[in-house]
């Protein structure tokens, strides 16, 4: 009975963990897209500079979009799981 409590804890534990860590990866993809979206692209970009800032607002675009896709599919596939 011993050993049956104290793996119910570990096991919840470690799901508390996976949960932080997947509401962590949830708020840094939507961070991402929302810095991406809030920033007005330039028209053409004349330096390496605005270059790289444009770049790299795409690409937290793309990985923010990728990530809002990543766990609404997931949450999706928990749902159907559970039911």
């Amino acid at each position: 009975m011993k050993g049956s409590s104290l793996a119910r804890f570990l096991g919840a534990s470690l799901a508390h963990l996976q949960h932080g860590f997947d509401r962590l990866g949830e708020w840094g993809f939507h961070t991402m897209r929302e810095a991406a979206s809030r920033q007005s692209k330039p028209e053409k970009p004349k330096t390496i500079v605005s270059r790289l800032k444009n770049l790299l607002r795409n690409t937290f675009g793309i990985i923010g979009d990728a990530g809002d896709a990543y766990y609404a599919t997931y949450e999706e596939l928990k749902r159907k799981r559970n039911q």
